[in-house]
């Protein structure tokens, strides 16, 4: 098992686990206590190890994998988004495509788009969900009703398709 390391931070409002190459961080908000973070990590005991499991079980990408991944993701998504902000109306700035690791894509209150150059691992479908989950942020900036109800209409079965996209989530 990974030594853990716990940090303070002013800015959290939660404890958070991050798993880490050499150690596990508990991050411990700004009224925490480590007291408390050590009862919270007993209590993600087992999470974590299944985290540690499927880390391990992780594919590791060479260089050229990856800048085959970028190029192939360069070549179709930036289309792909155009076209479907054109048949749904929605308006972004820019788009960029990176190695995000953390998530499939993001969009910024400027409506700029971000996508993880990992989506081309996935069916087209799914590719299809993530963008039109990030351009309904072009209207919608949170994951309230409205949002859902924009996404639902632009993609039926969008709340199926975000729980499936987790499933994809341990192949990068």
């Amino acid at each position: 098992m990974l030594p853990y390391r716990y940090i303070k931070n002013n800015r959290a409002k939660h404890y958070r686990i991050t798993l880490k190459a050499d150690h596990i961080r508990v991050t411990i908000p700004r009224y925490g206590s480590k007291r408390r973070a050590e009862v919270f990590t007993e209590s993600k005991k087992e999470w974590i190890e299944s985290v540690i499991k499927k880390s391990v079980q992780r594919k590791i990408y060479s260089t050229e994998e990856i800048e085959t991944l970028r190029a192939q993701a360069k070549n179709y998504i930036p289309e792909r988004v155009t076209k479907l902000a054109e048949t749904h109306g929605f308006v972004f700035n820019d788009i960029r495509i990176k190695k995000i690791r953390t998530r499939w894509g993001s969009c910024s209150r400027r409506k700029n788009l971000n996508f993880s150059l990992y989506l081309m691992l996935v069916d087209h479908t799914y590719i299809d969900y993530v963008i039109l989950h990030e351009l309904s942020h072009t209207v919608e900036m949170n994951h309230g009703p409205k949002f859902w109800a924009l996404l639902e209409s632009v993609c039926p079965g969008s709340k199926k398709l975000d729980r499936e996209m987790r499933d994809f989530s341990n192949m990068f």
